[in-house]
Formats: structure tokens, sequence, C-alpha cells
């Protein structure tokens, strides 16, 4: 699978990740072109370490570094909540304008649960009428960063994304992609934005809606 470079300077490089892809291996073996970091680690000839993760259903900007120090430096970026992070999501139902979500999630059900927060704005919405349904496309803000913490969010509010078969109805997912021949996970991460830790410029990452965002819009 071809890589899809969408930044890159001395210290970091982007890609946009397509919805099969994993960033990091799994339990179960993968080719070196499925696993995100093994497949830049072959691209450039040299070790790239991780600075964030996406789902493998998810598509999207990932963020690597080149190196331990910008690593190191990124990842504090992260942690202090100093990089805007914004994604897409299509969802089931008419949601309201702007809504924010508060929850405390855990990683598995033996932790201690840990405050999440999530904003939302509605940027569109269609309906669709053979399947006698609205769906809403959101702009979402995560201010912190859970495991499936936007899925989890909108759940919560019943309005899970398409195609998301781990927190959505099982049905309703196999209805949409029969009608609209999206067989996806609709959750995109299209921005991230932050001040360079080098160069202390404004780096700004972003893409513009894939090809089944606009399908529907």
């Amino acid at each position: 699978m071809a890589l899809d470079i969408i930044y890159e300077d001395e210290w970091l490089i982007a890609i946009n990740k397509p919805v099969s892809m994993l960033v990091h291996p799994g339990r179960e073996p993968e080719p070196d072109d499925q696993i995100a970091m093994k497949a830049l680690r072959n691209h450039l000839g040299q070790y790239v370490y991780i600075l964030h993760r996406l789902d493998r259903p998810t598509s999207g900007v990932l963020l690597f570094a080149k190196d331990q120090e910008t690593q190191s430096k990124v990842s504090i970026i992260f942690q202090e909540r100093k990089i805007e992070k914004r994604y897409y999501a299509l969802v089931r139902g008419e949601t309201p304008q702007e809504f924010s979500v508060d929850l405390e999630i855990n990683r598995a059900h033996d932790e201690v649960p840990r405050p999440s927060l999530t904003h939302f704005t509605k940027m569109k919405e269609v309906v669709i009428p053979s399947l006698e349904q609205s769906f809403t496309l959101l702009n979402c803000h995560p201010i912190t960063g859970r495991i499936h913490q936007i899925r989890r969010h909108l759940e919560h509010k019943g309005h899970a994304i398409m195609g998301d078969y781990l927190y959505g109805d099982i049905e309703e997912n196999n209805a949409f992609a029969e009608e609209t021949q999206i067989k996806r996970m609709m959750l995109m991460s299209y921005l991230l934005e932050f001040t360079h830790p080098f160069t202390n410029e404004l780096i700004r990452i972003e893409l513009p809606y894939e090809e089944e965002f606009g399908r529907i819009f």
C-alpha cells in the first residue's frame, strides 16, 4: 500500500492513514504495508516514533517523530493539550447545533474511569429517504485523548457513528452500507495544529473531506 505523505520536515512526518491500516503492530501478524509505523520505517530507511494513535477504522492525519528528542517534545505538547485536533464524523439522527460530552470513561472494566471531554458542532444534515433516516456531519473537537473517546461519546448521546460496528447498531450500519455502498466507519481525523517545538512555527496539517463524506453531502 502506497503511503500518502501530507507533511514532512527534518523532525516530523505525517501521513493520511487509510481505514485499513494499523498504527503499530497488533497481536496478529500483518504485512508491513498495513502497519503505519513499519511502512514509514521502510519508506524512510529509519525508525519512526509514535506520537498519537488512530483506531484502525479511523482515517486521516497521523503524525510521527523521526527521533526520540522530537518524540519527547511533541508528546509534551499532546499531554499539555497544546495541540488542536479535529475530526469529521457522520452520525445517525439530527443533533443539536452545538453540544459537548463530559464523561468519565476507562480503557478496561477493571480500570478507574478518567475524565474525557469532546465538543461537537453540526456542519450539515441530510435525509436519505430510502432509509427513512436523517444523518448529521459533525465537527468533533476532543479536548482529552481517551481510547475510543469520540466513538463512545457519540454513542452515549444516541448518535453513533455510521459504520461503527463496535458502538453502533449492526442492522442500521448494514442498511446504510447497502444503500450508500460506503463500507467503512465514518470518522476522519482532518486537522492537527500546533507550534513546532524547534522552529516555533504554527504547523497546520489539514485534509479535505474524503470521498465517502462527499458522496453523502
